[in-house]
């Protein structure tokens, strides 16, 4: 009988803990964060009017 769970041939998928997450998500905004400052101090930042757009229509309830 062949065991599943101890199958040498796949790695075992390695689950990240909600904080690893969460500070990921934290990262990943203060880049953000940082690249969209460079772009207002340097004038090359652009802002998607349809986004904006669509954001305030969809906010109206």
């Amino acid at each position: 009988m062949e065991n599943n769970q101890n199958n040498s041939d796949e790695k075992p998928v390695r689950r990240r803990s909600l904080t690893s997450i969460s500070l990921g998500w934290v990262a990943d905004r203060l880049r953000r964060a940082e690249q969209i400052k460079q772009e207002i101090s340097s004038g090359s930042y652009k802002i998607d009017t349809a986004k904006v757009a669509a954001s305030m229509v969809s906010d109206e309830d």
